[in-house]
């Protein structure tokens, strides 16, 4: 693919980097960073219509990943169709913000009350419960004593 393909419309807003990248310069997306345009009242993915207009339709079901790992890049040799699941097996991350390994053993699948499932870190939520602990001791003890307190007049009847 050659970037005189490209309308010249929208090739005056690409740059080439050392890479190869084709860098949108235009509008882009809030969420994602990926290059934005508007064509008949609809905002498209960029990436995608110069992938549609040099190369032909992404087929239904279908996504693009950026090899190049760069959202602002439209070169079409550096996008690949992938599945939906696909791409998201590319990008699930091998360790934690604070740098642990995201091993099957250190990874827990959570759920918080949105529903959405997530990975967690077993080492980072155990550092984040001691913290909790940490914080909230007072009101822990407090709840403790009282606990211990019903219990007791329960079993001895005072």
């Amino acid at each position: 693919m050659k970037l005189n393909d490209v309308p010249e419309r929208y090739r005056k807003r690409i740059t080439v980097d050392d890479n190869g990248c084709w860098l949108w310069n235009g509008a882009k997306f809030k969420s994602g960073g990926y290059g934005a345009i508007r064509i008949a009242g609809k905002t498209l993915r960029l990436h995608v219509f110069i992938f549609e207009i040099l190369v032909g339709p992404v087929p239904e079901g279908m996504q693009l990943h950026h090899r190049c790992e760069v959202k602002r890049c439209c070169n079409p040799d550096h996008l690949k169709i992938r599945t939906q699941l696909a791409h998201s097996a590319e990008h699930l991350a091998t360790h934690c913000k604070q740098g642990h390994e995201l091993t099957p053993e250190n990874t827990i699948i959570h759920r918080p009350r949105s529903g959405q499932r997530h990975r967690q870190c077993r080492e980072c939520r155990k550092e984040a419960a001691r913290r909790w602990r940490e914080r909230n001791r007072e009101k822990i003890r407090s709840l403790d004593r009282g606990y211990y307190r019903k219990r007791k007049e329960l079993h001895h009847g005072f």
